[in-house]
């Protein structure tokens, strides 16, 4: 596997500055997983990133200034050319706080 398929590159936007960095594929996977496993009655969000988004995902952005203002969080991802969104609601602090974390230099 090359470089490019063990990173996913992460951009987001915050106080209007847009930040990027590669994340560790399988790492992200493993996080996800772990909250998959560990909160079997609702998780719905890290089964989606682990069943439909981390093993495939090419760019996923986190525009933090708009998700803050608007009633439907939501991150947009990117497989191939093709762009997506995931709406993910506030009721889901501990998948928006590992988000978070990533989104940090």
């Amino acid at each position: 596997m090359d470089e490019k398929q063990l990173q996913i590159t992460l951009r987001w936007r915050k106080d209007k500055k847009d930040y990027e960095k590669g994340i560790d594929r399988a790492s992200f996977y493993a996080v996800m997983d772990g909250i998959r496993k560990g909160f079997s009655d609702d998780n719905e969000i890290s089964s989606f990133f682990c069943d439909n988004i981390i093993g495939q995902v090419d760019k996923i952005f986190i525009d933090k200034d708009r998700i803050e203002q608007i009633d439907e969080p939501f991150i947009q991802y990117e497989i191939g050319n093709e762009k997506r969104i995931l709406k993910i609601i506030r009721y889901h602090k501990i998948i928006w706080a590992i988000l978070d974390g990533y989104c940090k230099m």
